[in-house]
């Protein structure tokens, strides 16, 4: 039986985009599991071993908020102000909760490219920012402890 050219090329198109797409999947969500079941983000640690000089972390949020945006602020205020209270007081810690739709956090908002509810940490080494988007703590959000251990360890490995 001959299979026409055709059919080929398009067997091998359809092969070559599941290997891309699983590839994507993938590396695009690399989870790890606890013993019990529970999710963490595999946190990469500092390059080169360098720690931060300053952690800010900013929750960007409108002005009207739906419980969960409202939860989020909570959690991540709880975390900050519970797990790193020293660090807090010394200022190497920092948290605001950020209204972008406010006139005065414009600027700020286009910094971190904020448009409406996220969570961003920014590390600051050698004066020099690197700003990151956390989009896992809306998974995490049905689950307080899950959450706040998340964040923590988190942080934690960035000093």
């Amino acid at each position: 039986m001959k299979l026409n050219n055709r059919k080929i090329y398009i067997g091998i198109a359809s092969l070559l985009f599941a290997i891309g797409f699983t590839y994507f999947l993938v590396s695009f969500n690399k989870e790890i599991r606890a013993d019990n079941g529970q999710l963490y983000q595999n946190i990469n640690t500092n390059v080169a071993g360098q720690r931060a000089d300053k952690i800010q972390i900013f929750y960007f949020h409108r002005s009207q908020r739906c419980n969960t945006c409202k939860t989020i602020g909570r959690l991540t205020e709880e975390v900050i102000s519970e797990r790193f209270a020293d660090e807090l007081e010394r200022g190497v810690v920092e948290f605001k909760e950020v209204n972008v739709e406010l006139l005065e956090n414009k600027e700020l908002a286009k910094k971190f490219k904020a448009t409406g509810p996220s969570l961003y940490i920014n590390t600051i080494k050698n004066g020099y920012d690197d700003i990151n988007q956390d989009v896992n703590v809306w998974r995490l959000i049905n689950n307080e402890a899950v959450y706040k251990d998340y964040l923590e360890n988190k942080i934690k490995v960035l000093f």
